[in-house]
């Protein structure tokens, strides 16, 4: 005779499917976590390998809210990029705290002028050291226990919304886009210029084409960069949208005294010259940002989701809050775990094979709940 079906069959079901449901967003969540760990916490070789299995990961769920099949962007580290793209090191040492030397990186994208200039003006005579990654002096800084790293970022969205406004601005004044291909999308017509904003958003997506530039590349790629064993591993990630507290914040955490080392502010002479000499610029881009926000917003906001699952390593990495609207998806979720997750270390290798079977276990189980 047939088996009487249990009466929570139906639960079990219900429990099943839910499962199912959370495996693939626990397993994002986890490589996020392990992510920011080799990233952020380690700054060593793991970094963009982590960042590739998370562009893996959540690339099904990208197409998904786009409804069409999409060539994957692989990311490539700063060593993948074009060599102007890459960042950009200041290695120095300041005046009033001289016991740490300081390595700034520039993330490329990040208004952070004014903190140059007060690398500058607080450096001691003669300490300013600049280039990539790879210069001795540089290299040689990343390697001491007490060098800092420093750099500053900014807010994801923003970051990609005014480089676009800015290329966009750039491309309008120059005299050959009149008869270009483009020449149509680039009309101050408002419908033409939120389609050529979806449209960049979609090439975005697949690596870019010839309008990518480093500006818009995700902030995340930049904790990548490494040569001859030399790391960008930043022990300060300030936020460009408080630049004098973050600095006041930086100095207090390198143990040295902030009222000794001032953050200044740029003059009020110096930011005029500029606005007036960009006035016309600045209307352009702040047009194109403008077409862009409206383009994310087609679809129901499946733009701007699409454009979360891509960027989510940079709301982790660097403790930013995701747009609402993404909040209230299965990616609020996922950050919320990713954020939560602790990465064990394994402990290091005994040369027994009983060990070497232990620290397999181990890596394992490499995360804990706090």
């Amino acid at each position: 005779p047939a088996e009487e079906k249990s009466p929570q069959s139906a639960e079990e079901k219900e429990a099943a499917e839910m499962q199912k449901k959370f495996k693939p967003l626990k397993e994002i969540a986890m490589v996020l976590a392990k992510t920011k760990y080799h990233c952020k916490v380690l700054g060593d070789q793991r970094c963009l390998p982590m960042l590739k299995e998370y562009r893996r990961k959540a690339w099904p769920f990208l197409q998904k809210e786009l409804g069409k099949n999409l060539t994957m962007f692989r990311p490539k580290g700063p060593q993948g990029m074009r060599n102007r793209w890459r960042p950009f090191f200041v290695k120095t040492r300041l005046q009033g705290c001289m016991e740490h030397p300081v390595v700034y990186m520039q993330v490329n994208g990040v208004k952070a002028k004014t903190l140059a200039m007060n690398l500058r003006k607080h450096s001691r005579p003669g300490a300013i050291k600049t280039g990539h990654i790879e210069k001795k002096e540089i290299c040689r800084a990343t390697k001491n226990k007490k060098t800092v790293g420093v750099t500053f970022v900014r807010e994801p969205l923003a970051r990609f919304t005014s480089a676009y406004g800015e290329l966009m601005a750039a491309r309008r004044r120059q005299p050959n886009m009149a008869n270009g291909s483009n020449a149509a999308l680039l009309e101050e017509d408002e419908k033409s210029s939120t389609e050529h904003a979806r449209l960049f958003v979609e090439n975005f997506l697949q690596g870019g084409g010839k309008e990518v530039t480093a500006a818009i590349l995700p902030q995340a790629e930049y904790f990548a960069e490494r040569s001859h064993n030399c790391s960008a591993r930043m022990s300060f990630i300030g936020k460009s949208e408080s630049p004098a507290q973050e600095w006041r914040r930086m100095i207090h955490d390198m143990d040295c005294d902030p009222t000794k080392i001032p953050y200044l502010n740029g003059t009020r002479a110096r930011a005029a010259k500029a606005n007036k000499t960009s006035l016309s610029l600045l209307q352009l881009s702040n047009g194109a940002t403008s077409s862009m926000q409206k383009a994310l917003k087609l679809d129901g906001g499946a733009y701007l989701r699409a454009w979360c699952w891509f960027s989510m390593p940079d709301y982790v990495l660097l403790d930013y809050d995701l747009p609402t609207a993404c909040l209230e998806t299965d990616m609020g979720m996922i950050i919320d775990w990713a954020w939560t997750w602790k990465v064990v270390p394994p402990p290091k290798k005994n040369t027994t094979t009983d060990a070497e079977h232990e620290d397999t276990e181990h890596e394992d189980k490499e995360f804990e709940t706090i």
